[in-house]
């Protein structure tokens, strides 16, 4: 088993073949999409391509933990947990009261940060945004710090 580092991900005999359509994972162990790409600048490895689901993501070589290219269930492995991956969580306040779940993630620019989140508690119901500043837990589940009244 060989694991390259991020600034080392493409050794010498090693083509975009191989790691083509290879699962992406993120710091926590969740799906994040597969390689659709890779980009360069001026001849130097800039950043990946992801497609995850119909989404089109674009991730810097710095969000980049290790790549194993030994077997054909390896992975990409990344050293963040993308925002984007908390769209369909549920959400509940700090009384343990459900909200809904994500339907949107608004984000700050390119970067791996969000301004807020939008909450549906059913298919009829308005959307309700809640600031980044409310989010106190973002794991399997969204908990807000405070309670709240909808």
């Amino acid at each position: 088993m060989k694991i390259y580092i991020a600034n080392k991900i493409f050794p010498e005999g090693i083509s975009f073949w191989s790691i083509f359509w290879r699962k992406t994972l993120s710091r926590s162990g969740e799906y994040c999409g597969r390689i659709s790409g890779i980009n360069f600048s001026e001849g130097s490895l800039v950043g990946i391509n992801l497609l995850y689901g119909t989404k089109k993501i674009w991730l810097g070589l710095d969000c980049v933990q290790t790549l194993e290219i030994s077997g054909k269930k390896s992975a990409l492995i990344l050293n963040i947990d993308p925002v984007y991956l908390m769209e369909g969580k549920r959400v509940y306040d700090s009384d343990g009261r459900k909200l809904g779940r994500v339907i949107r993630v608004i984000q700050k620019g390119p970067h791996n940060d969000f301004d807020f989140i939008l909450v549906k508690k059913g298919f009829f119901s308005k959307p309700i945004s809640f600031k980044k500043e409310l989010v106190q837990v973002m794991k399997k589940n969204i908990i807000l710090r405070d309670s709240i009244s909808v």
